[in-house]
C-alpha cells in the first residue's frame, strides 16, 4: 500500500462537506477564522493550508456574507460547530 504523497503547499484545498444546519450554525458565529486574500476557502488557525501565507482574521459570519467556503482540511464548520454544541 502506498503513502499518498502531501498536497503541494500551494495546492487548494477541498471545500468541506457539511451538513446545512452546522453551515447555518457557524454562518452566525463572531469566532475567529481566517482567509488568504485571492483564495476561496476560510480556515482555522491551525490549517496546514495557511504555512508560509499572510492571513486576514475575520468572524466567521463575515467570512460566510463574504463568500469564503470552509476549507477541507481543517474542516472549521465541523470544528465550530462542535464547540458551539459543547457550549449550550
Amino acid at each position: 500500500m502506498a503513502d499518498t504523497p502531501p498536497p503541494a503547499a500551494d495546492a487548494e484545498p477541498p471545500e468541506e462537506q457539511a451538513d446545512s444546519t452546522a453551515e447555518s450554525v457557524v454562518a452566525g458565529l463572531e469566532a475567529e477564522v481566517l482567509v488568504v486574500d485571492e483564495q476561496p476557502r476560510y480556515h482555522l488557525s491551525s490549517c496546514r493550508g495557511l504555512v508560509g501565507k499572510a492571513t486576514i482574521p475575520l468572524p466567521a459570519r463575515e467570512a460566510v456574507e463574504l463568500g469564503f467556503t470552509p476549507c477541507g482540511w481543517c474542516t472549521p464548520v465541523r470544528m465550530l460547530g462542535s464547540q458551539e454544541h459543547a457550549t449550550r
